[in-house]
Formats: structure tokens, C-alpha cells, sequence
């Protein structure tokens, strides 16, 4: 009995986290992440927004669908992709209908698409690296600063992101 329990709880460490997803319609997933979307706010890490998110999953014609639908890493930019608009039927789900969520030394610098093509070039190093577009070091510890005092950021998180910065230099 104790072998058949330490199996089962192997098992269960070892299973895709997407099987304990909530598995939810096409329509109610587009509609859950547009309204989560918007919950979103510049300053917030990774994981709260993953925790915002959720880990919902849809099963559609061509396979299934997760929360984000797409990654992009290129050095200190993180792109995630949450779709939040329908495609036409009979036809492949593109970007186009995702909105992005745009991470740069680890926090949210901006959402949605108007902002890609920006973070898309900085990223490949044709633009300035830093999160707020080529402000000065100063300028992005002010900002880093004033993150932390409204308490948008934890002080863990301040550090290390203030110590990426002074790292740049």
C-alpha cells in the first residue's frame, strides 16, 4: 500500500501542469483573459501576472489552447501572449488576436500590441535596453524608486531589479 502511494505521488509530481489547468469553452477563455487582462498594470512582475491569468485551457479543432498562448525571451525582454480575440472559423489562430504583455528586467513595461514592434527591435539591440526606452540609469532608479514607495513592487523585487540596472553600467 505505502509502494502504490509513493507511485501515485511520483506520478503526480511528474504530471504536466496543464492537466490541472481549468479547462474552459473557446469563447469563455477569450473572455475571461480579456477582462484578467485589463487587471494588469505596469510595475507588476511575472508571477503576479501569471497568478492574474490563471492557467486556464481550451480545447479547439486544432489542438489546445494555455494561458499564455505564446512566449517570446530575448535577453531581459519577456513577451507573453494572451489571447483575448476570436479568429474566424476554419482558420489558424494568429498574433494578431493576442494581446501581449511585455516584461523588461523582469517587470511589466508595457501591454498590449502598439508597444511590440518597440520591444520586439530594443530586444534584438536596436534601441536602447533600458525599460522605459532609453532613460538615463538615474532616470530608471527614480522610476524603480517611485515603484517601490506606491507599492507596486516588493522590496525583493527592487533589489533586484536595482541591482540589474547598476549591472548595465
Amino acid at each position: 500500500m505505502k509502494r502504490l502511494s509513493l507511485i501515485l505521488l511520483v506520478t503526480l509530481f511528474w504530471a504536466d501542469a496543464s492537466l490541472f489547468a481549468q479547462e474552459v469553452k473557446y469563447r469563455e477563455f477569450l473572455r475571461i483573459n480579456g477582462e484578467n487582462i485589463s487587471r494588469i498594470s505596469q510595475g507588476m512582475t511575472e508571477a503576479e501576472v501569471r497568478e492574474i491569468m490563471g492557467s486556464y485551457t481550451s480545447a479547439v479543432r486544432d489542438g489546445a489552447l494555455s494561458n499564455p498562448w505564446s512566449t517570446e525571451q530575448n535577453g531581459e525582454t519577456l513577451i507573453l501572449h494572451y489571447l483575448t480575440r476570436r479568429n474566424p472559423p476554419f482558420t489558424p489562430i494568429l498574433e494578431q488576436q493576442a494581446t501581449p504583455v511585455i516584461f523588461v528586467d523582469g517587470v511589466v513595461s508595457a501591454i498590449g500590441r502598439d508597444y511590440l514592434r518597440e520591444a520586439r527591435s530594443r530586444s534584438a539591440g536596436n534601441a536602447p535596453a533600458a525599460a522605459s526606452g532609453g532613460a538615463s540609469v538615474k532616470e530608471r532608479l527614480k522610476t524603480l524608486d517611485d515603484l517601490l514607495e506606491a507599492g507596486s513592487i516588493d522590496q525583493e523585487t527592487y533589489d533586484r531589479q536595482k541591482e540589474r540596472i547598476l549591472d548595465s553600467l
